[in-house]
């Protein structure tokens, strides 16, 4: 039954369009049978129901790839400044994400239902 497993896609891009990260997908499973159905498994990350996986793979995403994506996209472009990420995600993850050149900024969870209809 896949009723109770979830897709989660992170989309990234810059505020012009110009730099789009590929997508992040995390797929939540209660039972691992589902794997086998799927297609292109090297895009996923998968993680079983009541692993705790928040922390781990959002730190991991911020800290590896997007990080890197936008320093490699800065230095190829000559870009210069502070990298602001404008997010939802829980301030629970804010100590684990400190850089110099990279800053985040929380909506507060009122704002999401105002955004969603953008």
């Amino acid at each position: 039954k896949l009723k109770n497993d979830r897709l989660y896609i992170v989309f990234c891009t810059n505020a012009t369009g110009s730099h789009k990260l590929p997508p992040y997908y995390i797929y939540e499973y209660e039972h691992e049978t589902v794997k086998k159905y799927l297609k292109n498994e090297e895009s996923v990350i998968f993680k079983k129901k009541g692993d705790g996986w928040e922390n781990d793979i959002i730190s991991n995403w911020y800290n590896n790839v997007f990080i890197n994506l936008v320093s490699d996209h800065h230095q190829k472009t000559e870009t210069i400044g502070k990298v602001i990420l404008l997010t939802k995600l829980y301030k629970e993850f804010e100590d684990d994400m400190q850089n110099d050149n990279f800053e985040i900024l929380f909506f507060p969870s009122s704002a999401y239902t105002i955004l969603q209809s953008l």
